[in-house]
């Protein structure tokens, strides 16, 4: 279950990066893109049953650690404006975990508006 989703998302990001424009933080806008489409899937229900399980079982969320130290890594390395894609990156994984938890406050509107700001942020980057 928890490896299906890691590569559900991995697969997600390559699917759309034979679409993606070039450009700033293109990792960055990769995994947030990816993160966003697999939004409208059942991620909500494997994640409420990788938390119960996990309740029981700490390690069975191992393969997720790897994966968000590798994605952390990857931005790390690949990114033009490191600070828009960590702010970018975390904002998306924010939204969904809201989202998954029963918890997101934000209507769709209010929801397209951050995930348009994510956008203009990855692509801009931070002035400074």
């Amino acid at each position: 279950m928890v490896q299906r989703l890691v590569d559900e998302v991995s697969a997600e990001r390559e699917a759309l990066r034979a679409e993606a424009e070039p450009g700033r933080n293109l990792e960055a806008r990769l995994c947030t893109a990816a993160l966003l489409k697999l939004r409208k899937g059942k991620t909500k229900e494997v994640a409420s049953g990788m938390l119960a399980a996990s309740a029981e079982n700490p390690r069975l969320l191992d393969p997720v650690r790897e994966v968000i130290k590798a994605t952390l890594e990857n931005l790390k390395a690949t990114s033009d404006d490191l600070d828009a894609a960590l702010l970018g990156w975390l904002a998306i994984e924010g939204l969904n975990s809201l989202e998954m938890h029963d918890l997101n406050p934000f209507s769709e509107e209010e929801h397209q508006r951050v995930v348009e700001a994510v956008n203009r942020l990855l692509r801009q980057g931070i002035a400074e």
